[in-house]
């Protein structure tokens, strides 16, 4: 092959990588994600954190367009790799814990992609509660006591028994009880009203109501 046509071959291979960055190997990706990843939650909690196949990437074509891709899907990412979300789903059994014996949650790692991955926002790992760090029983309320809070708080009629689950309130960031009840209409003659349901949230350790409101009734999942 003649020198000239060995350069032009080699431009047309390096252009594309010096104007739109270089490949990223998906493997190298979740290496440097699960680095990070043990370095936040800790080497007691990491085993617990496995990858969810909702791991994607953005990326910008030679237009400037936007485009996104599953992360796992392929063994090497588009050029012009922009950012980078690798999530993981985290269930860890906790017997310590009578109200709450597995702790479940979901961590993103955002990676931005310029000269090397690197970090762009500390990732929310608040679900693991402080009792569960320090390796304590758990200091939330009982349902019992939960229901009893909500029912005192002229909880509405309904047709079937309140019942309560344990959950991470973002909004609040904090644990608290969701108390629910299906409530019962006496003017619903024919049963066509929308079904609601009566809903107060209970700070799961201080027992202080947060919210009180009814809402559309629907299937509602811990």
């Amino acid at each position: 092959m003649k020198p000239g046509l060995k350069n032009i071959l080699f431009l047309i291979v390096l252009i594309p990588s010096l104007c739109f960055g270089r490949y990223y190997k998906t493997k190298e990706i979740l290496a440097k994600s699960d680095s990070i990843l043990e370095a936040q939650v800790g080497h007691r909690f990491f085993p617990y954190c496995k990858l969810s196949k909702g791991s994607y990437y953005e990326y910008v074509n030679r237009k400037k367009k936007s485009f996104f891709r599953p992360l796992l899907k392929k063994k090497t990412c588009h050029l012009g790799l922009k950012s980078i979300y690798v999530k993981y789903d985290f269930l860890m059994p906790y017997p310590a814990c009578k109200w709450y014996d597995t702790i479940r949650g979901s961590v993103t790692i955002e990676l931005d992609v310029d000269s090397a991955l690197t970090l762009t926002k500390e990732p929310e790992i608040n679900f693991i509660p402080d009792f569960v760090e320090q390796n304590y029983p758990c200091n939330f309320i009982s349902m019992d006591s939960a229901i009893h809070i909500a029912q005192a708080d002229s909880m509405k009629s309904g047709v079937t028994p309140p019942y309560a689950y344990v959950k991470y309130y973002i909004p609040k960031k904090r644990w608290v009880w969701v108390v629910l009840r299906t409530m019962w209409n006496n003017e619903d003659f024919n049963n066509d009203m929308p079904t609601k349901d009566d809903m107060v949230i209970i700070d799961a350790e201080k027992a202080w109501i947060l919210e009180h409101k009814v809402i559309p009734f629907a299937p509602h999942i811990n």
